[in-house]
């Protein structure tokens, strides 16, 4: 999670956005199989996370700055739908699985 969160970073400051998308896809599909296990909800948000950080670099490959913004706010979306559901917060920038 500390890479993705990383990349994140990137496409927020617009730097590597395309392969920063297709590493957090990538990453996404580990992402997955651990959720799959456990929750139904992270499941599906990893598959949306999957989802939209394809779209997120397709869009970057062609270089179409309305989908960019579109697909990056939908993949910004998926974590914090996750990470509301399955992080508690127990210290200053410290988090743990519930």
């Amino acid at each position: 999670m500390k890479e993705v969160q990383e990349l994140q970073g990137k496409i927020r400051k617009n730097v590597e956005v395309e392969a920063s998308a297709k590493r957090v896809a990538e990453l996404g599909k580990d992402i997955e199989a651990f959720w799959a296990k456990r929750s139904e909800t992270g499941a599906k948000s990893s598959k949306d996370l999957i989802a939209a950080a394809t779209a997120l670099a397709k869009a970057a490959g062609a270089n179409d700055e309305a989908a960019i913004k579109d697909s990056g706010k939908l993949l910004g979306g998926t974590c914090r739908s996750c990470h509301d559901a399955h992080r508690e917060r127990v210290g200053e920038n410290v988090y743990k699985i519930k």
